[in-house]
């Protein structure tokens, strides 16, 4: 008997509980689906730039994270499938990121492609290369070490981010117009700190700065090689070392070359380097910032 009344009690509960949960305001929660943005870049500054706008409100990833060089950057697996999966890649074109090119055409969202933007500068200066690759080119790819280009990035993935997520869009704003004021003054403090320093050459590893030195109107004397990962022709060297009005030579943070560092002793300079892709900076602010003391390191010693 005892049994049988236990079994009708339980029943009864079982019958009331979802009235009694109502009323008392406590319920399972139904799970939902997640809304944030994810956002993946290819390189490292264009990551700073997104988590800049995005703050809290989307997710971004790096593909090539802690890679010194994006031009033979591998990808795998798991970097395919994010590609493919992400609300938006932001990337800087297959000049950088030849890698890239294949997995982006078979995305179904949206991919924005920084080289394209309307009103990026590009320097007028054309950067030569004479040896068994000849290279002449004015589209240098690393267009983030103007300050004032990285406004018109901003501008393209704000207004893709607030069409694909408006009701972050306020937030997004205002984080924009925060980064690209800090652009344009950091632009202003370079533009006054790189004025007296304009008639001192240099001689850099290779031709990543033209957008930072055309605009500060900086006196490189020439680059070593095309690419990092390149050996370096032995006449090429030769013409290097018959320069005579060189300050320093740059090699890029976090690669070795025996032959930039031969030319430095050769020369008689000190050999510096610069970090183009930020690994030194927490933000795309600082990363810019940095790149101008290190200039201002080099041509500002006097010798």
């Amino acid at each position: 008997m005892n049994v049988r009344r236990f079994l009708l009690w339980l029943l009864l509960f079982m019958a009331l509980f979802p009235a009694f949960a109502e009323q008392t305001g406590v319920s399972t929660p139904i799970p939902v689906a997640a809304t944030t943005p994810t956002i993946i870049t290819s390189i490292r500054p264009l990551g700073l730039l997104a988590k800049a706008v995005v703050g809290q409100y989307a997710k971004v990833d790096i593909l090539m994270e802690t890679s010194f060089s994006a031009h033979h950057y591998s990808l795998t697996v798991s970097d395919r499938q994010n590609i493919l999966s992400a609300d938006i890649v932001l990337w800087v074109g297959d000049a950088l990121e030849t890698v890239l090119k294949k997995p982006l055409h078979q995305r179904q969202k949206t991919t924005i492609q920084a080289m394209k933007l309307s009103g990026i500068t590009w320097p007028d200066r054309q950067e030569h290369h004479h040896g068994p690759d000849e290279y002449h080119s004015d589209h240098d790819p690393h267009i983030w070490l103007n300050p004032l280009n990285n406004i018109v990035v901003i501008d393209a993935l704000l207004k893709q981010l607030s069409l694909d997520f408006p009701q972050y869009a306020d937030m997004y704003q205002h984080n924009a117009n925060t980064l690209k004021q800090g652009l344009v003054n950091l632009d202003k403090r370079l533009q006054h700190t790189m004025l007296p320093l304009q008639e001192r050459s240099f001689i850099v590893a290779h031709p990543a700065y033209s957008h930072f030195v055309e605009r500060y109107n900086l006196q490189q004397l020439a680059y070593i090689t095309l690419t990092p990962e390149r050996m370096v022709g032995a006449r090429h060297l030769y013409r290097l070392r018959q320069q005579s009005r060189v300050r320093c030579v740059f090699q890029d943070y976090g690669i070795q070359s025996p032959s930039v560092k031969k030319l430095a002793k050769d020369l008689s300079v000190p050999l510096l380097r610069l970090d183009p892709l930020g690994f030194k900076s927490a933000t795309l602010i600082q990363l810019i910032e940095q790149l101008g003391i290190d200039f201002h390191h080099c041509l500002a010693e006097t010798r």
